[in-house]
């Protein structure tokens, strides 16, 4: 079950793009490992649509869209008989 809108997704797909560039370029030692694995699951998060913490806080910052029950057809006063 998705929980991540899009403006949420798009911008964790960015955020672990630039860890795993700053990771693999900047970076050394431990803080590349960390980077590597931080920037790894924020992109995952990402491209999926879903957080396990937003899940376990039970938050969600996808648009649900709000389906409306089916109306019934208007109903006009009955017609009497001609006279």
């Amino acid at each position: 079950m998705k929980n991540l809108g899009k403006k949420d997704r798009t911008i964790r797909i960015l955020l672990g793009i630039v860890l795993l560039a700053f990771g693999y370029g900047w970076l050394s030692g431990w803080l590349a490992y960390a980077s590597y694995i931080l920037g790894a699951i924020i992109l995952i998060e990402g491209i999926a649509g879903f957080c396990l913490l937003y899940k376990l806080f039970n938050i969600s910052t996808l648009k649900t869209a709000v389906v409306k029950p089916p109306q019934a057809p208007p109903q006009f006063p009955p017609q009497q008989p001609p006279q």
